[in-house]
């Protein structure tokens, strides 16, 4: 087994703990919602989570120290030292969290030398983990059964776009419009690559703002790993830990790499 094998199979656990504490809190009338500085909301789960990450996550590893959404702007900028870290959104979907529908995740991703190399999509509502490193391939993993994630090749005519249940861009909407006839499927964070990652849709483009990185890096692993793709707008795979800025930028990720689904973002 890989270094990096062994440590996104030691993260899960990490991750089905944060899980709990989130469903612990989802359960309850009060989820005490606060505003961040940006208008996103923030709850006593998204703290939870990131307690229990960043404290599990950093004992597996000292040499691997770990970034959070909810990380302080000191923790931030000492990231500009490390090589290697977890970058980590304790849940992902805060929105979908507080409209009780399900569509949230922790995101977990380990990054060496700004690639990301390991992922973590786990789904509370469900229990659903899906995890994936490089050269291992992609698993999900609920109720102790494990299933291999595989894209689906050749994609489906007309292709099934997995499209943001909270974030749909003015140009997301005109690339679905130059898209012609396809099939709309509706999801919440993360949950979006691994539906990629399971076979269970073709394509999805994020245009416009393409989130953070700690939304995109195991995403960006799990489809891979299940033999898709997931790249810039230039075509180049988004590289991590940026010095510059934590913005994942504008992305495609597919199933099938099709040359006409990129030549419609010209």
């Amino acid at each position: 087994m890989s270094r990096y094998q062994s440590l996104i199979n030691a993260a899960s656990v990490v991750t089905a703990q944060a899980a709990a504490a989130i469903m612990e809190i989802y359960a309850r009338a009060d989820h005490q919602v606060q505003s961040k500085d940006d208008d996103s909301p923030l709850t006593a789960a998204d703290l939870a989570s990131h307690r229990i990450l960043v404290d599990g996550l950093s004992a597996l590893d000292p040499g691997v120290p770990v970034l959070s959404e909810e990380s302080d702007l000191q923790t931030q900028q000492k990231r500009h030292q490390w090589s290697d870290l977890w970058v980590v959104d304790p849940l992902d979907g805060t929105r979908e969290f507080v409209s009780r529908n399900g569509q949230f995740a922790i995101c977990v991703a380990l990054i060496i030398d700004g690639e990301a190399v390991a992922g973590i999509v786990h789904r509370p509502v469900g229990d659903e983990l899906y995890r994936a490193s490089r050269g291992a391939g992609a698993e999900r993993i609920i109720s102790g059964e494990s299933t291999t994630l595989r894209v689906t090749q050749p994609a489906i005519e007309p292709p099934r776009v997995v499209v943001s249940r909270s974030h749909r861009s003015a140009e997301t909407e005109s690339y679905l419009a130059r898209l012609g006839v396809h099939q709309a499927i509706s999801a919440g964070s993360a949950i979006k690559f691994a539906k990629i990652a399971a076979g269970e849709a073709d394509l999805y483009p994020r245009l416009g703002f393409g989130g953070y990185e700690w939304d995109v890096a195991a995403g960006q692993v799990l489809i891979e790993e299940a033999g898709g793709r997931l790249l810039s707008l230039d075509g180049s795979a988004p590289r991590y830990n940026k010095p510059d800025t934590l913005k994942a930028g504008s992305f495609m990720a597919f199933g099938e790499e099709q040359s006409r689904w990129m030549d419609l973002l010209k």
